[in-house]
């Protein structure tokens, strides 16, 4: 399983729309390698990672072990928006 700072735990409840305490955020394989983020619910097979005892991201177990050993973390891009970045974790390191 990735691991997942304090701060993009914080990102990604400060983003979720307010509808349903179901509702959170699906990682999805994209084009190139890359990986996406879309509003849905947690499916009951899902590896999922909670705030606060609520469900804040759903993957499928297949995506949940491609990305074992990548961290997902909060960056400050020029001009000083915030947005979510994921990126291998150093070798050597357990996320810890």
């Amino acid at each position: 399983m990735m691991e997942i700072t304090a701060n993009a735990r914080r990102h990604l409840v400060d983003h979720l729309p307010d509808e349903s305490d179901e509702t959170c955020f699906r990682v999805l394989p994209a084009q190139g390698g890359n990986y996406s983020l879309r509003i849905a619910t947690a499916e009951k097979e899902d590896v999922t990672v909670k705030h606060e005892g609520n469900v804040i991201l759903a993957l499928e177990p297949g995506v949940a072990r491609r990305l074992d050993g990548w961290l997902l973390d909060v960056e400050t891009r020029p001009g000083g928006d915030r947005g979510l970045i994921l990126m291998p974790l150093p070798i050597g390191t357990d996320g810890d």
